[in-house]
């Protein structure tokens, strides 16, 4: 099946490099260990998806009509906003966790803070000469 509206070459072009390019910068940063492979895939998705739907025309109209969607651009644009989603339900997970340690900290900071007052009161001053 030939997909309804055909690509520019301009329009591949764009697509392929931008996806290169950000995906090489994404492989760049795992290798510094600045990205974890988790976020890796889950990033190089955000290039992949639209490399697929450029790339392979055909395929996004078998499952646009697979799906029963009317237009390909959908699928692309939900695909997308699925990666979006799993990233920010990564991150407020990470924030949960952050936040819970924080309060753990922050009480033993508190409880260690009394003990050493309780040490000083039970101190007698020092003498004076």
């Amino acid at each position: 099946m030939t997909p309804a509206h055909p690509l520019s070459p301009a329009t591949i072009t764009f697509v392929v490099v931008f996806a290169i390019v950000y995906m090489a910068v994404l492989l760049r940063n795992a290798i510094r260990d600045e990205l974890d492979l988790y976020d890796l895939v889950l990033l190089s998705a955000v290039g992949a998806i639209p490399l697929a739907f450029v790339l392979l025309p055909a395929l996004a109209e078998e499952a646009s009509l697979l799906i029963g969607v009317q237009f390909p651009f959908i699928l692309l644009f939900g695909g997308l906003f699925l990666f979006a989603f799993l990233g920010l339900y990564r991150l407020l997970h990470a924030y949960a966790k952050l936040h819970r340690q924080v309060r753990v900290l922050t009480q033993e900071v508190a409880l260690l803070s009394s003990r050493l007052e309780g040490a000083d009161a039970g101190r007698s001053p020092p003498a004076s000469q």
